[in-house]
C-alpha cells in the first residue's frame, strides 16, 4: 500500500523511470523483442537461482522447499533494503 501512496504517483507525474525505459533509450532503442527476450531470460534466471538455494535451505534446516523459499525470498528483501 505504501508503494502505491508514495511511489506510484511520481512514477506517472514521470518523475521515476524504469529500467526498461532506460534500457530503452541506451541500449535498445528501437527493440522491442530484445527488451521482451531479456526480461524472460532474467526473470527465468532468477527463479533457477531462488529455486537453488531454496533446496540448500530446505535441506540444511529440515524445512519443506515451500518453507525455504520463502525464507530465500524474505532475506533477500531484508538484504536488499539494507543495501546490499
Amino acid at each position: 500500500m505504501l508503494i502505491v501512496l508514495l511511489l506510484l504517483p511520481g512514477y506517472f507525474r514521470g518523475e521515476f523511470f524504469t529500467a526498461y525505459r532506460l534500457n530503452r533509450k541506451a541500449i535498445w532503442p528501437e527493440d522491442a523483442r530484445g527488451r521482451g527476450e531479456h526480461f524472460l531470460i532474467t526473470a527465468i534466471a532468477e527463479g533457477v537461482r531462488v529455486s537453488a538455494i531454496a533446496l540448500v535451505v530446505s535441506v540444511v534446516l529440515g524445512t519443506s522447499e515451500k518453507l525455504a523459499v520463502v525464507i530465500v525470498i524474505a532475506l533477500t528483501v531484508l538484504y536488499t533494503f539494507e543495501g546490499g
